[in-house]
């Protein structure tokens, strides 16, 4: 026999694994409209290309898809909208190495006021997702949040604030809170996460001076009394202004 022979094939590692999905969760005290897209898809995995050596890596496995909640206490409405939990693809192997796992697919969970939801039009993964009616507790809070705001200056001077809410119904309260953060130097341009102030009432924001932030985000929490019903009306805020100096 001529040559190098080998009686079984190598094998030398794999494509990386595909990321997981995340998740979703969204509730409004009114209707839930979609036009454009919702993904929590997983990652896929990573292929391998060909070597110049005997080896046969294998492709990578891919991620599983997230969960993606709608919930509306009056209608969860669609339209064109194309949401999906779907699992990322597995990566390609070479040679003697197969591919990677597909990733399966996540949990998509959708209610409204009378649970009828008419998917028409849309595009789901999976296509036959869970739903049924929303009844949510009464008197537990809601919360909104923002994303990362860059002030785009660095420590700036917090002057004061001003916070125009409507409060429809006696006993419903607004709270309207401020987190700050330093420029991550590892990450210029972002936000240091891990040494974020902690959550501080806007009406203490001047305390949040001198400490090298530079960028904020703002948390508003809605409680309702107990006994509120859906139809009822919900507190609203106008506006949050933030005054500052540098």
């Amino acid at each position: 026999m001529n040559g190098w022979y080998y009686p079984t094939p190598r094998s030398h590692g794999a494509g990386a694994g595909g990321g997981g999905g995340g998740g979703l969760t969204l509730e409004c005290a009114q209707d839930i409209e979609v036009l454009g897209e919702i993904l929590a898809r997983g990652g896929d995995g990573g292929s391998t290309t060909m070597p110049s050596n005997n080896y046969s890596p294998a492709g990578g496995g891919a991620g599983a898809g997230g969960m993606i909640i709608l919930r509306a206490v009056s209608e969860v409405k669609l339209g064109s909208a194309t949401i999906s939990t779907e699992g990322g693809a597995g990566g390609t192997g070479i040679r003697y190495g197969g591919p990677g796992g597909d990733g399966g697919d996540g949990w998509l969970l959708m209610q409204d006021g009378d649970g009828a939801i008419d998917t028409t039009g849309s595009t789901l993964v999976p296509a036959a997702p869970a739903s049924g009616a929303f009844a949510p507790t009464t008197g537990a809070p809601s919360t909104a949040q923002t994303l990362w705001i860059d002030l785009g200056v660095f420590d700036p001077v917090f002057t004061g604030s001003n916070v125009s809410s409507v409060i429809p119904m006696l006993g419903q309260t607004v709270k309207v809170e401020v987190q700050a953060a330093n420029e991550d130097l590892m990450d210029l341009g972002n936000p240091d996460v891990d040494t974020a102030s902690g959550w501080t009432d806007i009406s203490e924001l001047t305390t949040l001076n001198g400490h090298g932030h530079r960028f904020v985000r703002l948390r508003v929490t809605f409680t309702p009394p107990e006994g509120t019903k859906r139809e009822d009306p919900r507190p609203k805020v106008g506006s949050i202004r933030l005054s500052y100096e540098y």
